[in-house]
């Protein structure tokens, strides 16, 4: 797609220089991470040095794909989900309603949650999940349906760039998708076009409103992480050629998928460096570690805070890595019989279908 790359190039002015990290804030460093599933059997273990001579490992993407993968410390994994459209508090496959436990205190509305984030951590911890109910997944939705803001992240992961051939950004890439794109973990969406291609990313979720926030400080701003996909329209994306409106191409109904649960990023050993993936119908196409983005997680909040207020409930796309339909050759876009399936190790996995025409009434 060379009008993509010449866009490209008009953003970053031309340059072509090697991929580098930014270096705005510091970024947290951890020691291990070793990964379980719900009967408590190892499926992983990565160490976290910093080093990218450790890719990650290419068997069994399936194993990395549970459902319930927590960080293996015998603690509570400080997680929430909408559960049949009210807030629930979600440990190994239980959860609690947070409005009936907290006798109203809180509401039963996710998206109301976010502006009271620090006082929802401290009357979560220690719940007691004795009489939780059982998380049915068909009933779970997105972590924050109704966002005040959302922001996409485009050419931020270094595979992404190298693989392609495409110049370095010297500033984060920014648009928007609108609250309307936002849908849960397991929705069937509608494709508006014969060329809507996959983005694996994981999505961070403001917990503290802010403005001009450090990097050093920006992780204390974010109440959790979960999956998202930036499904994209590439030819609405790139209508019209001399001026594209990437937002439009990847707004349509659906097309911001979330989910499915919002895990606070203490719960990680390192937050900076979190494992990621995508499978098209069971097979591998996506598959790196955040430790690969251009601009980390604490940089793009500085970043986008030293222009705008940051709002309790914004949603951050943070980029894809490489792996995408488009830059296939030949390209490869999504059908309606097609199953992208989204991962994150520690946060858990959705998967989309894929339908021609309205999926819903009006």
């Amino acid at each position: 797609m060379p009008e993509v790359q010449n866009l490209f190039r008009a953003w970053t002015g031309g340059t072509t220089s090697q991929p580098k990290r930014r270096t705005f804030g510091p970024s947290v460093q951890g020691q291990c991470c070793a990964l379980v599933n719900e009967n408590k059997r190892p499926v992983m273990s990565v160490t976290h040095d910093g080093s990218r001579e450790d890719p990650p490992s290419r068997e069994s993407p399936s194993s990395l794909i549970q459902s319930s993968l927590v960080p293996a410390t015998g603690e509570l994994t400080m997680r929430i989900a909408n559960h049949d459209d009210r807030l629930v508090l979600v440990d190994e496959g239980k959860y609690l309603d947070v409005a009936k436990v907290s006798d109203g205190l809180f509401s039963s509305d996710v998206a109301l949650i976010y502006e009271r984030w620090d006082e929802f951590r401290n009357w979560s911890e220690g719940r007691d999940f004795a009489d939780a109910a059982t998380i049915e997944d068909g009933k779970l939705g997105a972590p924050n349906p109704k966002p005040p803001q959302v922001f996409g992240i485009g050419t931020n992961y270094r595979g992404y760039i190298e693989a392609v051939g495409w110049p370095t950004p010297e500033v984060p890439l920014v648009f928007t998708k609108y609250q309307s794109a936002i849908t849960g973990p397991g929705a069937v969406i509608e494709l508006s076009g014969p060329q809507v291609d996959w983005e694996v990313e994981l999505v961070v979720v403001i917990g503290r409103r802010g403005r001009r926030i450090r990097a050093e400080k920006a992780w204390d701003h974010v109440a959790g992480l979960t999956v998202g996909q930036d499904i994209s329209d590439r030819d609405a994306q790139m209508r019209p050629k001399t001026f594209p409106q990437f937002s439009l191409g990847k707004s349509f109904p659906g097309y911001a998928p979330i989910g499915p649960y919002l895990v606070t990023p203490d719960e990680f050993d390192d937050p900076d460096k979190i494992e990621l993936g995508c499978l098209l119908n069971g097979q591998e196409v996506q598959r790196s570690t955040t430790d690969d983005l251009i601009f980390t997680v604490p940089q793009l909040i500085e970043y986008l805070s030293g222009m705008l207020t940051l709002l309790p409930g914004d949603l951050i796309f943070t980029g894809t890595p490489a792996g995408v339909g488009s830059v296939m050759d030949p390209p490869r876009f999504l059908t309606s019989t097609d199953v992208v399936t989204s991962w994150i190790t520690g946060i858990g996995q959705m998967t989309h279908t894929f339908a021609h025409g309205p999926v819903m009434s009006a």
